[in-house]
């Protein structure tokens, strides 16, 4: 009886070791089934408009909560939980769920805090699903292999698009839908309905290429399709004749010229002597190379882009003073930006603290929009000022705290000593800016689209990728 209860104590560790590996197995496949089928999405995603139809986004929330389950099983398997994606994601689950309560009905459909409860449900049915697809993606990437993939996916869905963009532009000649039937002659640009959100995925793109490569994050033998794609990307942005694309461009260039010296500079390893090398030596020779730099890529692009846009794009930037400063429009149709943005900061003093509600700003707006009636707008076509006017102080609050989740993550990423870890975070964080300048002019983020690649940056920017080789070889 002894000899056999001997025998059987290793067949039992053996079948137990051989259960484990077995769920380990199972759920990596099911892991890397989630990751793929992510970086599918994007691809999906940017094809139907950019998704902006109700029924559309439904499937890509459907999608998203179906890839939620698996993931929840790839985790029970592999018993990791992923709760540092939650914890920097966090914001933007507080932020869906003060959404909901604006829409909750405490004392009756006629009570709530949003004016319009069904849209702000929806807004936040869509955060939460952008919010879940942003956990998922970061828990996912983990190694170098993975955020590389990432990082292509994404300039190479921003440059298919931009391909398109160019293509329809040079051959669509008469009034019938380009490939889409709702890309008509004159309409939009792209595959989107209106250019200047195209613009804003462009411009995404064109940021994290250029940052990518100025950061030495791509290997040499690359370098001619970074540079081709760069400029098939600046082209199409110009082809929209978008002056908030224009502008955002050349503060993303302001930007790259004035950092990326500091970003390819390898990092002292902790000796004095290298400390106060990188600190004081040749100092000012690195600000004259920035200025020379800055001032021809400045001249550069402004020729290139008057010649390529051509009168129209002259006449477009000659209109942009009026835009801007005068409020005696057509009729009094206040369609120009600033009697939108004096709306807006009426519905704001209206209510300071918690907003109107997420979604809700086509009806918010009404009784403060003094105009002919000919048109209503249908956001502040200004991202920061709809931040203010649906959520409130309390929305300002979170989204604060965003920025502050994202700076404590992205100052170890940007003092790494590794290359590619260093140079995809700068591009990242290089493109994030450019969401937030072209943001000040309108409101890009409300396109599925635009929303997932910058949740892609965000996590390109923050997430902790172990990279092997600390001598920064990609």
């Amino acid at each position: 009886m002894q000899a056999i209860t001997i025998q059987q104590q290793p067949i039992g560790i053996i079948e137990s070791a051989t259960k484990t590996n077995t769920h380990e197995k199972v759920g990596r496949c099911l892991e890397s089934f989630v990751f793929g089928s992510l970086l599918a999405l994007l691809v999906v995603v940017a094809i139907p408009y950019g998704t902006v139809e109700a029924w559309w986004i439904a499937l890509y929330e459907c999608a998203v909560f179906g890839l939620s389950i698996v993931w929840v099983l790839s985790c029970w398997l592999l018993k990791t939980w992923g709760a540092k994606s939650f914890k920097t994601f966090a914001p933007l689950f507080a932020l869906t769920l003060f959404a909901l309560i604006q829409a909750a009905p405490f004392r009756g459909w006629d009570n709530t805090i949003s004016t319009d409860p069904y849209e702000t449900f929806l807004f936040a049915l869509k955060l939460f699903a952008l919010t879940l697809n942003g956990v998922l993606l970061f828990d996912c990437v983990k190694d170098k292999r993975r955020l590389r993939l990432l990082v292509h996916f994404i300039i190479g869905v921003v440059l298919l698009s931009a391909v398109f963009g160019i293509v329809r532009w040079v051959g669509q000649k008469n009034a019938v839908g380009f490939v889409l039937p709702a890309l008509k002659d004159e309409v939009g640009f792209g595959q989107f309905i209106n250019k200047n959100h195209f613009s804003f995925l462009i411009e995404m793109g064109l940021a994290l290429t250029l940052g990518f490569l100025l950061g030495k994050g791509g290997k040499r033998e690359h370098l001619f399709f970074y540079l081709t794609a760069a400029f098939l990307m600046w082209t199409a942005i110009v082809m929209t004749n978008s002056r908030g694309g224009l502008f955002t461009l050349l503060s993303s260039c302001l930007l790259l010229g004035a950092t990326f010296v500091f970003v390819r500079r390898k990092r002292a390893n902790g000796n004095k002597e290298d400390i106060d090398r990188v600190k004081y030596v040749a100092r000012a020779k690195v600000i004259f190379v920035q200025i020379i730099l800055l001032v021809s890529c400045l001249l550069t692009l402004s020729f290139f882009s008057l010649w390529l846009g051509g009168d129209v794009l002259a006449v477009r930037l000659a209109g942009l003073r009026e835009e801007i400063t005068d409020t005696n429009g057509e009729a009094n149709a206040g369609v120009r930006r600033v009697e939108v943005w004096q709306s807006t900061l009426k519905l704001i003093k209206e209510n300071p603290f918690v907003g109107s509600g997420f979604g809700s700003y086509t009806v918010s707006i009404t009784p403060f929009h003094i105009a002919s009636g000919k048109w209503t707008p249908e956001a502040a076509h200004n991202d920061f000022l709809e931040i203010l006017s649906s959520g409130g102080l309390v929305g300002l609050l979170i989204f604060g705290w965003l920025l502050c989740n994202i700076y404590r993550r992205v100052r170890d990423n940007l003092c790494t000593q590794n290359y590619f870890r260093r140079a995809v975070c700068y591009g990242a964080l290089v493109g994030l800016s450019a969401v937030i300048v072209h943001s000040l002019f309108d409101f890009s983020l409300h396109v599925t689209l635009n929303s997932q690649i910058a949740i892609a940056l965000l996590i390109a920017a923050t997430a902790k990728v172990n990279c092997e080789n600390s001598n920064g070889e990609s």
